[in-house]
This record gives C-alpha cells, sequence and structure tokens, in this order.
C-alpha cells in the first residue's frame, strides 16, 4: 500500500509527535499499597504532592532530572496524597511539596531546604555517603582521618550528638 519511504516518514512523523508522550520516567508512581515495599531497601527521596499545586509542578521537571543523574545512587518516588489520604495522615503532610528521604524503609528526615535543583542535588549527595561513625580512641581517629572518606554533613541534622573528649582515655 505504502512505499518504505512513505512508511519511514509517517513513523518519523508520529515519533516526534507522540514521542516525547511516551518517555518513561526514573520517577516511580507510588500508591498507599505500594509506599512500604517501595521504599523498604535503599535510598529514596519521595515527592508528597497535589496535582493542582502550582510549586508541585514547579519542581516536577527538577526532579525528574535528579532522579536521572542520581540512578543508582538515589531512588525517586511521588505519591499524590489527595488520592492516599492515608499516607498524608501518617506522615502528617500539611504542605505540597513535601519532601521525605527514606533509607531501608525508615524516614530519614523530613527535607526543608531550597527547591532549586543544585542545593536538591547537594543534598542528596550528603545522604549518599556512609553515616557519621562513633570513635572511642585517637589512634581509631588518626585512623578514620587518614582514609580520607566522606561523611555527612551534620548540618541542620536532626540527629543529635554528643562530642567529647577524655583526657584519662
Amino acid at each position: 500500500m505504502f512505499s518504505s519511504k512513505v512508511r519511514l516518514i509517517l513513523a518519523l512523523t508520529f515519533f516526534l509527535v507522540y514521542g516525547k508522550a511516551v518517555k518513561s520516567s526514573e520517577v516511580i508512581d507510588i500508591t498507599s499499597e505500594s509506599f512500604d515495599a517501595t521504599v523498604q531497601e535503599g535510598r529514596w527521596f519521595i515527592k508528597f504532592y497535589a496535582p493542582w499545586c502550582g510549586h508541585c509542578k514547579k519542581l516536577a521537571p527538577k526532579f525528574e532530572k535528579l532522579a536521572t543523574d542520581l540512578k543508582g545512587q538515589v531512588s525517586f518516588g511521588k505519591i499524590d496524597v489527595t488520592q492516599y489520604s492515608d499516607i498524608k495522615r501518617r506522615f502528617d503532610i500539611k504542605g505540597f511539596p513535601s519532601l521525605f528521604y527514606f533509607e531501608n524503609g525508615v524516614k530519614v528526615l523530613k527535607y526543608s531546604g531550597s527547591r532549586e535543583e543544585d542545593v536538591l542535588l547537594r543534598f542528596c549527595k550528603k545522604m549518599i555517603v556512609p553515616p557519621l561513625d562513633e570513635i572511642e580512641t585517637l589512634p581509631e581517629f588518626w585512623l578514620k582521618m587518614k582514609t580520607n572518606q566522606p561523611h555527612r554533613s551534620i548540618e541542620n541534622s536532626p540527629i543529635s550528638f554528643v562530642l567529647g573528649w577524655d583526657e584519662k582515655a
């Protein structure tokens, strides 16, 4: 019926017109039923949003880019809490978008910083490094310092700690 050139032109036209509509996303859609199983393993940055929210719409492309840039290091998910009010209540969502960071099923913290892409990227990179370690001796301290391994910044951390030195130790 059509020549191979005509079919090729039709296929390319279809792709150019509709190709963006079928683009896959690195940000996983989450439901109430899938929430716990989704965040159970690994690092997750979850956006709790409402589809009508202007701030959520503005954040969406940044969140997508971060998910692509950090693929394999941090997983990204989103949940429409206007559809899943049980999740909204469970995490006490008061405003949109709300961003939470999870590790192995445990909520580590609610993100409250800037929504600029570079700031979100720095936050995720800080969260990727291992947590702070407890060091009990001076030789252990010097050994840790020599390894030059990065550690999470404790700036704005909800975690409390005591730093001290016992002269007799």
